[in-house]
């Protein structure tokens, strides 16, 4: 069945997705991501992560007797675990399914969210932190650390381009609705994106799910299909 959805996230507060270019001279530590114009974007790869982290965690809590792999450890996941040499067969967790794994292609394809304020591509801004042991919960020694994160203190929103995915932020192959429903109710459950949430970073102030359509028609999950992972 084709699937096809466009979302929209409004930040309640700045973000930071580990892997921007960082800047000796400001002695930043770590960067959020942007894309190839410096533009501020949310990545594809960090779009399914999380929603994978989301749906498990949705899927374990309607039927806990459902078997699930190891993500993300790449030994540990499909099809391993369900490999049987005697019948000759090979299949994968209910997650594995809709997402893939290092040994099974993922049918949906993700694409990523960029800003629509075009102005906020300029800004930087550095939040600094203090490591804290755990154990002593005071602050380590010489563990100050900088975050070049996106702007703090204004509203924003990340779209699709229409240029990228013919704007639709999912879109692919799922096996029948009840992965679809999965998916939604994953996508309505998403808070955060990013790292550093337990400093204020990334919290969701919104997410809109503009399109949502399977085999080109607008759908939304019933009980019915919920109950169908429920029963297992």
């Amino acid at each position: 069945m084709r699937l096809e959805a466009k979302l929209e996230f409004n930040m309640k507060t700045a973000l930071i997705i580990a892997g921007g270019e960082i800047s000796s001279g400001l002695g930043i530590d770590k960067a959020t991501v942007r894309g190839k114009k410096g533009q501020l974007i949310i990545p594809a790869s960090s779009i399914k992560g999380k929603l994978r982290d989301e749906c498990q965690r949705i899927l374990l809590g309607l039927n806990p007797s459902i078997f699930v792999c190891m993500a993300p450890r790449a030994e540990e996941m499909c099809p391993q675990p369900f490999i049987d040499e005697e019948e000759n067969s090979v299949r994968c967790c209910p997650i594995c399914e809709i997402f893939g794994s290092p040994w099974a292609p993922c049918q949906l394809y993700f694409s990523d969210l960029i800003v629509t304020n075009e102005d906020l591509n300029e800004s930087r801004n550095i939040k600094i932190g203090v490591s804290i042991d755990r154990h002593s919960r005071t602050a380590k020694e010489k563990s100050l650390y900088y975050l070049g994160t996106s702007p703090q203190g204004v509203e924003y929103t990340f779209a699709n381009s229409s240029l990228v995915g013919g704007g639709l932020t999912i879109r692919g192959e799922v096996k029948d609705a009840k992965q679809a429903a999965l998916l939604y109710v994953g996508i309505q459950s998403l808070l955060n994106i990013g790292g550093s949430k337990s400093v204020g970073l990334g919290w969701l102030d919104e997410k809109k799910i503009e399109k949502f359509s399977l085999d080109g028609k607008p759908f939304q999950p019933s009980e019915s299909e919920l109950k169908e992972w429920k029963d297992g």
